[in-house]
């Protein structure tokens, strides 16, 4: 099905109401090295992201958006400055999107560094197809 934007905040990107996924933004902190959960998983969906931003909040902040605690690498490692940062995004038609986790699994964050990174995540979850 074709995406539908609604508020949702629930958190797990799907509105079970009108059978129908629907856009979330999760936005925090990763402060460690190590696997930092950003979305958490939901049963039989993946989690598809439509546009996603980092800051580094620190010299030489390191890391990538992964499928799952330790999973699959879903984009390159950045390292960034302080205030260095990064946006990408793209429009949800036809089911398009910048990377998806497998289904069932959640969307986290690869730090390999203990300087912080901050992010912004706009994601829904849908049907493993």
């Amino acid at each position: 099905p074709q995406a539908v934007f609604l508020v949702n905040n629930s958190g797990d990107g799907y509105n079970s109401a009108i059978d129908q996924p629907v856009a979330v933004t999760a936005a925090g902190r990763v402060t460690s090295a190590g696997s930092a959960q950003i979305v958490a998983a939901v049963a039989g969906k993946k989690i598809k992201v439509f546009s996603y931003s980092l800051q580094g909040d620190g010299d030489n902040a390191r890391g990538f958006f992964a499928s799952g605690a330790s999973g699959s690498q879903l984009t390159v490692e950045w390292e960034l400055a302080s205030r260095e940062g990064i946006a990408k995004q793209i429009g949800a038609e036809n089911s398009q999107c910048l990377m998806s986790t497998t289904a069932g699994a959640a969307l986290s964050f690869e730090s390999s560094s203990a300087r912080p990174m901050k992010y912004d995540v706009t994601y829904h979850a849908e049907d493993a197809v």
